[in-house]
């Protein structure tokens, strides 16, 4: 394990997004200035308000997985990666990283960059998954790491699973969102909540037979 003595915690493995840290040159950074918090009055809002670096993380999530939504769909693996803050007080997109059908590993992360955020895709539809909602998996991995996770699903809906609440709200669903999967399969379209606990995603997986998580 390369750079050891800088590592923030220990590396860590998780199968939908695991993770870790690692800093590396990022393709788009940009200032960041905080403000007061504003209320966020969308119908889909997070139940506490956003602050403006947190809106702008939220958009950086947004572009970043409207960039790799369809080569994670060609390819059927999910897409991972982080946004941090680096001492200039610049917002810094890392990743993303291919990982594989079931999981990803996130990049590495080294002091002084600041995890704000991760990110990761759900690949393709398969109905031996739950593509369309944040997994019991991701939950977890949020509660390890203590900062935001947005995803993307294949059906172009964006999830913001919030880190103090451990609510998921999605953010935007198909008609205007993320790039989507096409042709589409039937069930890709089903309804979905728009906000979801921990404990009300556990109960879905429990009634889904034979379920593997991402």
């Amino acid at each position: 394990m390369r750079g050891r003595r800088h590592l923030w915690i220990t590396y860590l493995l998780l199968s939908a997004c695991d993770v870790g840290y690692f800093s590396q040159s990022s393709p788009e950074t940009r200032p960041f200035q905080e403000q007061p918090p504003i209320q966020d009055r969308s119908p889909t809002a997070p139940d506490r308000p956003l602050t403006d670096q947190q809106r702008e993380v939220l958009r950086m999530a947004a572009d970043v997985l409207s960039q790799i939504q369809l080569v994670s769909i060609k390819e059927n693996i999910e897409y991972c990666g982080y946004i941090v803050l680096n001492p200039d007080n610049m917002l810094k997109i890392i990743g993303p990283e291919p990982g594989s059908t079931f999981g990803c590993r996130t990049p590495l992360v080294y002091k002084p960059d600041v995890i704000l955020a991760s990110y990761h895709t759900h690949g393709r539809f398969d109905s031996r998954t739950l593509t369309e909602t944040p997994s019991s998996t991701d939950f977890q991995a949020v509660g390890v790491e203590h900062v935001d996770a947005f995803i993307g699903t294949p059906g172009g809906r964006l999830w913001r699973l919030d880190s103090l609440t451990l609510v998921a709200t999605m953010v935007c669903g198909r008609a205007d969102c993320l790039p989507r999967q096409t042709p589409t399969p039937r069930d890709l379209d089903r309804p979905v909540p728009r906000i979801l606990t921990q404990q009300e995603v556990f109960e879905i997986e429990r009634r889904v037979p034979d379920l593997k998580r991402r």
